[in-house]
């Protein structure tokens, strides 16, 4: 994780590389890293991760990266000590967090939601042939097609290369090693000749799995979970074209291959597989995300690279490719790292907020076609060709973090924060936000409002900066819900601010609603069309 946030430059072909024609290099690096101690094997102690906490604000770090789980009740959990650390002139990354036997399904179950966290999502970066960003289907063409989890399209989920679309091709399962492990015996020569490859999760690594099931003749191999939830594998080196599967799915897939080949021993069992790419951008399957039900503020906040990450490893191996959040939030912790290098007077919460507003939004689902929204991925993946660019940003203090608590009767939804969120809009509800400029020149804004037709964001009005770092200016978002809507599952807005001489990329805040409208609207003070703060 360190490496991956500021690991210094590997030559191509160094020792110890496994992938000889590839440079790696961490987000930031030569930046000095320091490492806190707080876990044992599986388990970290939390009066471990307090004197960490201690010892990052007696350190002096800018920036903090957290791949440890937590963060549903953060005014009393760890993640208060994060807001210390944040008061303390830190910026905290830490991890969304992933799917596994605790979390099976990624939906509501995000980590770290203190507005004071850059709470980080997994998604699939640009290089080419990135399994997640592969939306694959597989179909059992014969015998009889069948019921149940089988029954028509099976979702499956992208490893490393993704599986060629192919037409009744066959699918086999070796019962006499399930695990496709060498200590097993590995595979007989020839054995998934012209075939796909079933094999399930457990004992040795995803790469040794299809490394074996390649020497044996696969087309592709298809690995499924031996525990509950969507699986987050990562192929490693191996170079066999792969999918993962839900463990339901693949143990019925597993006990259809076996029942037919003791019926019919003569008639093997085939599938079809439909694949169509994108590249980058895809939400990881195992990333845990919204909606955030304790309290509105949106999260996660953003997403990194997350998804068969080449990261230093444990000798003899040295390097390894692997997967989850804990991937994601040291890059976002590394872009952080170099935001504050290029823009040392901005506070950790501008450099929050630099990251949210510049970050890509053109993001996708696991499935590949559906949009994410920012209960997803937050405002997108994190773009770092523009965040220090950003012409303006939004700071907030702990003070105000800390009254906001809703158990001590605050309201997150004040927090200056670049997103909006209110799942209880009665008629009209505001959010009022204050930026500072960061632009030396002249420069002048529009705002584009993009919503749904289920509410309205009354217009802002454009507004400028005569080139003074210390200038603010406050902006008052205003939500209408038409008379007779009610909105029973969460829509999402978008705010776009341009500098109309481009000298900031654009800027954008997401807006959650949730809610409905009724008779009678009281009017606000309207000019010219804008809404004002007078």
């Amino acid at each position: 994780m360190a490496a991956t946030a500021a690991g210094n430059p590997v030559a191509a072909g160094s020792a110890g590389a496994n992938l000889p024609a590839v440079d790696v290099s961490g987000v930031a690096p030569c930046a000095q890293v320091i490492a806190y101690r707080v876990c044992e094997q599986s388990s970290c102690d939390g009066s471990a991760i307090f004197a960490a906490f201690q010892a990052v604000i007696a350190d002096q770090v800018d920036v903090v990266n957290f791949s440890i789980s937590g963060g549903t009740n953060p005014w009393v959990d760890n993640d208060r000590l994060k807001l210390d650390a944040v008061n303390a002139d830190v910026f905290v990354a830490a991890s969304a967090g992933n799917t596994g036997t605790a979390f099976p399904n990624p939906v509501g179950t995000v980590n770290h939601r203190g507005p004071w966290v850059m709470s980080v999502g997994n998604s699939t970066d640009d290089r080419p042939n990135q399994g997640a960003n592969s939306a694959i289907r597989l179909q059992v063409a014969s015998p009889t097609p069948p019921e149940g989890p089988l029954a028509g399209n099976i979702q499956a989920y992208g490893m490393g290369s993704p599986l060629n679309p192919a037409t009744n091709t066959e699918i086999r399962f070796s019962t006499t090693n399930p695990l496709g492990c060498t200590a097993n015996g590995g595979y007989p020569a020839g054995f998934f000749a012209n075939s796909l490859a079933l094999i399930q999760r457990g004992t040795c690594t995803f790469e040794e799995k299809l490394n074996n099931a390649q020497a044996a003749g696969a087309l592709g191999g298809i690995i499924f979970n031996n525990v509950a939830g969507v699986p987050a594998f990562s192929p490693g080196a191996a170079t066999l074209r792969a999918a993962a599967l839900e463990q339901a799915v693949g143990e019925a897939l597993r006990n259809f291959i076996n029942t037919n080949a003791v019926a019919n021993p003569a008639v093997a069992t085939r599938v079809n597989t439909l694949v169509s790419s994108r590249l980058g951008g895809v939400l990881n399957a195992s990333s845990l995300r919204g909606p955030n039900a304790s309290f509105d503020v949106t999260k996660p906040d953003i997403t990194g690279p997350g998804t068969n990450i080449y990261d230093a490893f444990v000798a003899p191996q040295l390097f390894a490719f692997l997967t989850g959040t804990s991937m994601s939030g040291p890059h976002v912790a590394g872009g952080a790292a170099l935001v504050r290098a290029v823009r040392p007077t901005w506070t950790p919460m501008e450099v929050h907020s630099a990251l949210m507003m510049t970050a890509r939004r053109d993001q996708w689902m696991p499935d590949v076609v559906t949009p994410a929204t920012p209960d997803d991925v937050g405002t997108g993946m994190i773009d770092l060709s523009k965040a220090a660019l950003a012409g303006f940003v939004m700071n907030e203090t702990g003070a105000r973090f800390t009254a906001a608590n809703p158990a001590s009767g605050g309201n997150p939804r004040t927090l200056n924060v670049a997103s909006m969120r209110n799942t209880n809009c009665v008629d009209r509800c505001e959010f009022n936000r204050t930026i500072r400029n960061t632009v030396t020149a002249a420069t002048s804004w529009t705002a584009t409002i993009t919503a749904p037709s289920g509410f309205t964001i009354r217009p802002i009005a454009p507004f400028g900066f005569g080139g003074t770092t210390t200038e603010t200016h406050a902006l008052r978002v205003v939500v209408d819900m038409p008379e007779g809507t009610t909105l029973t599952n969460t829509q999402f807005a978008e705010i776009r601010f341009d500098e109309v001489n481009s000298l900031s990329p654009p800027l954008v805040w997401t807006v959650a609603i949730r809610g409905s409208g009724s008779a009678g609207l009281a009017d606000v003070l309207l000019k010219d069309g804008f809404e004002t703060l007078e």
